[in-house]
Formats: structure tokens, sequence, C-alpha cells
């Protein structure tokens, strides 16, 4: 696994490489959030999460390795 983060101005961008199995976590099926606990399917929370509260976020597969990518606006004054 390899990850970065850089931060330019007002954006963070961070980048996630592995070698693992193809895995796109942009093609996972929103979780059911208006569910009661014991009906709603384990799993997802994370990833919905992560993309509530990014700005932009891709994925590819590019020689054998998945990369992510994320960015956020930050104000770099709070």
């Amino acid at each position: 696994m390899k990850d970065s983060l850089d931060l330019k101005d007002d954006l963070l961008t961070c980048v996630i490489s592995d070698d693992g199995i193809s895995f796109d976590p942009l093609i996972v099926e929103k979780p059911k959030l208006d569910e009661g606990v014991e009906e709603r399917k384990i799993g997802g929370l994370g990833i919905h999460f992560v993309k509530s509260m990014i700005n932009d976020i891709s994925y590819k597969r590019n020689n054998g390795k998945n990369i992510l990518k994320f960015t956020k606006k930050i104000n770099p004054e709070a």
C-alpha cells in the first residue's frame, strides 16, 4: 500500500494505491440509512462517510494497482 497527502493553497489531495484485488468504491451501492440497524446490510458506511465529506473522488485501475484519489477544499484559517 502506498499513500500520499498534499496540501496546496486550500486543496488537500490524498492518493491511496495498492496492488490488491480490483475494487472500485465508487460503484458500491449507497447504504439505506432510512432502514433500522437490524434491517440494514452490514458494511458500506465508511465509503458513504468519506464520499459525504470530500469534494471530489476518483478511482482507476492502472498496471495492476487500485488508485483512489480524493480532494477536500479546506479553510486554512479554521
